[in-house]
């Protein structure tokens, strides 16, 4: 499970490094019975720790936008077989039609 608040990313992983260890049913296994609490556990800690001196609030706004397009066809020949060629994907992470 991935967080990320306006100064850190935090990454939580659950499971085994040996192939034989399994969970009983994705239900308790899956990153959001397991990862995801683990992450509400730290940021709490996080925000509660004066010393640390994290915040909360929103992420500060940029003073521009820098937007791209990308020839997704043109870097990957194959990219439009699934018709997704319509799409036009910039630096901002927006996905357009």
């Amino acid at each position: 499970y991935m967080g990320i608040s306006k100064n850190l990313v935090t990454g939580v992983w659950s499971g085994g490094d040996d192939r034989s260890i399994h969970f009983r049913s994705t239900r308790n296994g899956q990153g959001a019975r397991q990862a995801m609490p683990a992450y509400a556990y730290f940021m709490e800690s996080i925000y509660k720790d004066n010393e640390i001196g994290m915040e909360k609030g929103r992420f500060p706004r940029p003073q521009s936008i820098k937007s791209n397009e990308f020839d997704c066809e043109l870097r990957n020949p194959d990219f439009g077989s699934n018709n997704d060629s319509s799409l036009i994907y910039t630096e901002s992470g927006d996905d357009m039609n």
